[in-house]
């Protein structure tokens, strides 16, 4: 797997801050919304929730292909500890269709999407070739509809924005087909893949905060 990315490598330790509720969490959306240049936002996953590895683990479903595929995910705190980021690491030995790596995670309850506009994931990559970024997400009907677009390269402070619209999110044709649109208020799981360059790809991609603007 390739090296982690600069602008997380300062400082690697087994402390990572305390997850966020109450007045913590909501100083710390207003911080991302501010950052992101909205006027609010819904955090998804700044993985401060997770106190190990074990329980990022634990809270996701690996999904490696078929196929020799390897997937090893870290946390990493930022410099000043005030931010974790989750470091996906990986080695792709698959051709296509199968030469991705990446997890699902399912959503508590069914959180209610209504009036965000976009997907927003801080990103920064360092891969040795074209690799891809798939964010996914899944209605209760189990539709699933999937946004791929290229890796950013460096710009770790500034998100990729997805909006949440037919054009950016497609319906993933293996998945049931219900009404066929979007309805954000029954979105009950989230994934998140790399790959889709073909064999013999390797390296690592640090994820900051995921959000829904609004």
């Amino acid at each position: 797997p390739g090296a982690v990315p600069t602008v997380f490598q300062e400082s690697i330790g087994e402390a990572y801050p305390p997850a966020r509720t109450g007045a913590d969490a909501v100083e710390r959306s207003a911080q991302l919304a501010e950052r992101a240049g909205v006027e609010a936002v819904t955090v998804l996953d700044d993985w401060s929730a997770y106190a190990s590895v074990d329980q990022l683990e634990d809270a996701t479903d690996r999904n490696l292909g078929l196929g020799e595929n390897t997937m090893d995910l870290t946390l990493v705190p930022a410099p000043d500890e005030s931010e974790v980021a989750m470091v996906m690491a990986y080695d792709i030995g698959a051709a296509d269709p199968e030469d991705f790596v990446g997890f699902d995670r399912a959503l508590a309850g069914a959180p209610d999407w209504s009036g965000a506009t976009a997907v927003a994931l801080w990103v920064e990559a360092n891969t040795d070739g074209p690799v891809d970024l798939v964010f996914q997400f899944q209605e209760l009907t189990g539709e699933v509809w999937r946004a791929r677009v290229p890796l950013p390269q460096a710009g770790a402070d500034m998100p990729l924005v997805l909006p949440l619209d037919g054009e950016t999110f497609q319906w993933a044709d293996w998945s049931p087909a219900d009404n066929g649109a979007i309805d954000l208020g029954s979105i009950d799981q989230y994934g998140l893949y790399v790959g889709h360059g073909g064999p013999g790809r390797s390296g690592s991609v640090s994820f900051g905060p995921i959000v829904l603007l609004r």
